[in-house]
């Protein structure tokens, strides 16, 4: 898991804080509408990640056991998969700039 909830709620009720350099404004808090949308990503990419992990295992199972046609059935999911992982990111980097310049 890329994130983990644990004391989620109290943590984002901390206010933001600039740091005296980059690496304390990487571990400040975030406010409560970014922390929103940070967890928001966060849980669709570690979904699309599952799916296509799950996918990708079955696929290669099936063609060490011999079943050749099937994991070309299963190979066909992954790569669309793939594609909806690899297509999100752009978005959230889109998201990240655009909120970066609105500061």
């Amino acid at each position: 898991m890329l994130f983990t909830t644990e004391n989620s709620a109290t943590d984002c009720n901390r206010p933001p804080a600039r740091g005296k350099c980059v690496k304390d404004d990487w571990r400040a808090w975030l406010p409560d509408e970014k922390a929103q949308v940070f967890h928001k990503e966060v849980r669709q990419l570690e979904s699309s990640y599952a799916m296509l992990s799950v996918s990708l295992d079955e696929a290669i199972e099936l063609w060490q056991l011999g079943h050749s046609g099937k994991s070309l059935q299963a190979v066909g999911v992954t790569s669309s998969l793939c594609k909806l992982l690899t297509q999100t990111q752009p978005v959230i980097r889109h998201r990240r700039m655009t909120s970066i310049a609105g500061e």
